[in-house]
């Protein structure tokens, strides 16, 4: 059976100390990126069709938008290849909540 985000939200919090850290934090990241772009437009991303395809089936099986599993996808590229910190992610989060 498919659990939808919330419900995935939801049972972390019932089994917190089942979590690892990083399951953990990819829970955090996806909570504020549904938060962050149900309230703001953002540039439009031209995906070619093979990768809309399996970004579109990720998407219905993690029960999120196709938004929503891009920008998972690319933060998990973009830590994996230390292109970015965690640290860095959470201040340019934490910047774009105050200009809005």
């Amino acid at each position: 059976m498919k659990k939808n985000f919330s419900t995935k939200l939801f049972d972390a919090c019932e089994n917190l100390e089942d979590l690892s850290q990083s399951e953990t934090r990819a829970l955090l990241y996806r909570a504020a990126l549904l938060l962050n772009n149900s309230s703001s437009q953002q540039e439009i991303a031209i995906l070619i069709d093979s990768v809309a395809a399996f970004m579109d089936s990720y998407a219905e099986q993690e029960g999120v938008s196709r938004d929503e599993a891009v920008n998972e996808a690319l933060i998990r590229w973009a830590l994996s290849l230390n292109l970015v910190r965690v640290e860095d992610l959470e201040a340019a989060m934490l910047q774009e909540d105050r200009s809005q």
